[in-house]
């Protein structure tokens, strides 16, 4: 008889849950070091390791995430 081994449902641990605070907190930081002009939606998923259309949920457009940018700097 063999052994069961216990069903591992991920390789790895799951994410941290995404919210407009951390998506915009990591917009300044990549602004501050890259440049507005960097700060896109692929840039920023790429940074928090998720796919880009998780952030829309959160921001509609690039518009809306400076326009917070702005706001979280002002």
């Amino acid at each position: 008889m063999t052994a069961r081994r216990e069903p591992i449902s991920r390789e790895r641990p799951a994410k941290p849950a995404l919210s407009r605070r951390w998506i915009v907190d990591t917009a300044v930081r990549i602004m501050r070091a890259e440049g507005l002009g960097k700060v896109t939606m692929r840039r920023l998923a790429q940074e928090l390791d998720t796919g880009p259309s998780s952030l829309y949920v959160y921001v509609a457009n690039t518009a809306e995430l400076h326009a917070a940018v702005l706001d979280s700097l002002l």
